[in-house]
């Protein structure tokens, strides 16, 4: 099972049982506000989950799918001992011969403004640029999310652009912002030991 691990956090592999966290918000109506989908149903849920383990066995991979948990210790509403699925974050490679991927990634509100996305994101990056052997890699948000327009800059992502009234999410056109690193410029930010 793939593993990354940063200072707080564990990004793995899901494993089936994941659902019941994941749900817990992908079903809340505020974690998804700026997101194509959800909230999610309990089988949709399922549905999610079941993909990401059906990622894990293709070849060549396209997708890579992270739970991301806390480390022990790093949660006081979970037992010292326990880590605590606390959301996910992934990458998508456009077309394997490009050598570019996009991320994204989804959080338990109660996590937010905590720094869990800028570490698992910069997690991201290390894996594709370093791993992966990216040439460049990208993510987009909702115009109007600031926090995750934050994160991706916090995590070295130059803005690429805007597109105007590009995705109905909920009966409502949005706005799009457009962010990419190239693997020169991750480097440059990240010397490797």
């Amino acid at each position: 099972m793939l593993r990354l691990e940063t200072e707080r956090l564990i990004l793995r592999e899901f494993i089936y049982s994941d659902w019941r966290d994941v749900h817990e918000y992908s079903s809340d109506p505020e974690v998804v506000r700026f997101l194509e989908w959800g909230p999610n149903s309990r089988e949709e849920t399922v549905k999610f989950v079941e993909g990401a383990l059906g990622c894990q066995r293709e070849h060549p991979r396209m997708v890579y799918e992270f739970a991301v948990l806390t480390r022990p210790g790093i949660d006081p509403l979970s037992p010292p001992d326990r880590s605590k699925l606390i959301g996910a974050c992934g990458l998508r490679f456009r077309d394997q011969l490009a050598e570019q991927a996009e991320i994204g990634y989804c959080y338990n509100r109660r996590f937010w403004r905590s720094g869990f996305a800028t570490e698992s994101g910069k997690a991201l990056l290390r894996f594709g640029f370093h791993n992966l052997a990216l040439h460049r890699m990208y993510a987009t948000c909702d115009s109007n999310n600031q926090g995750s327009a934050r994160v991706l800059e916090n995590i070295g992502m130059r803005r690429e652009g805007l597109s105007k009234k590009d995705k109905r999410i909920r009966g409502i056109w949005r706005d799009t912002l457009h962010f990419g690193i190239l693997q020169d410029e991750w480097k440059s930010l990240n010397p490797l030991p």
